[in-house]
């Protein structure tokens, strides 16, 4: 069963131009599935009961256009695909005078909280009998290889970082990245499509570098990572 769901940028998602965070945007989208997980007897909190959990694997987003702050949209998701490893989510966003936003799609996998093992998602009650037929014809990510840049930021994961899965948010990450451009790029560029695939977990405590290396015009490859552990590689598009 797909989700329908409404929602006004606030005055405290959106940046010195007005226009809503890449990472407000993402944590819409994350409402959005929590909520019909739940509503189709698969989410989060009653997984947990059970020692299991969501975990965001890869996401790309294509943007038609940049949501400005009291903006309403309008968010619509559905199970895609489900194998044994991974489920696939779609997203479709519009405004409130039913423009293209964005479209979405993103892979989750389900962990074993106590060995942090990806759990059999075909046993998983309800799951595939979510999925619906419908599919975005979004384009593949690109292979994003090791970034070799001197870092940008060295930081440390502290509490504010942490999630209810005892991890660095997803959407944590999303703003760090976004603070690798200056004032007078954002003022320039907008954002046209966001890649990112996350590989290990950034956990309270852990040190790790945030590196950058231009592509091609307006094209970044991003990678935070440790000496010896990438943790995530993203890629940010711009106009």
């Amino acid at each position: 069963m797909k989700g329908n769901f409404s929602y006004k940028v606030l005055s405290q998602e959106v940046d010195f131009q007005k226009r809503q965070t890449l990472a407000a945007f993402g944590t819409a989208l994350l409402e959005s599935a929590a909520r019909n997980a739940d509503a189709n007897g698969f989410g989060l909190r009653l997984l947990q009961q059970n020692q299991t959990t969501w975990v965001l694997n890869k996401m790309v987003i294509d943007f038609s256009r940049i949501l400005s702050d009291g903006q309403f949209y309008k968010v619509e998701t559905w199970v895609g695909d489900v194998n044994r490893l991974a489920t696939t989510r779609y997203f479709r966003v519009v405004d409130a005078d039913e423009r293209p936003v964005a479209e979405v799609y993103s892979n989750w996998v389900m962990l074993d909280m106590n060995t942090r093992r990806p759990v059999n998602l075909e046993e998983v009650k309800g799951l595939a009998q979510a999925v619906e037929q419908e599919k975005l014809m979004i384009d593949r990510p690109v292979r994003i290889l090791s970034v070799d840049e001197p870092p940008v930021f060295l930081l440390q994961a502290k509490y504010s970082d942490i999630d209810i899965n005892g991890h660095v948010n997803s959407m944590r990450y999303v703003q760090w990245m976004s603070d690798l451009f200056s004032r007078d790029f954002y003022e320039c560029h907008s954002l046209k499509r966001f890649e990112i695939n996350y590989a290990n977990e950034v956990k309270w405590g852990d040190d790790f570098a945030i590196c950058k290396v231009k592509v091609a015009d307006n094209d970044f490859h991003i990678e935070i990572k440790s000496e010896d552990k990438s943790y995530c590689r993203a890629r940010m598009l711009f106009d």
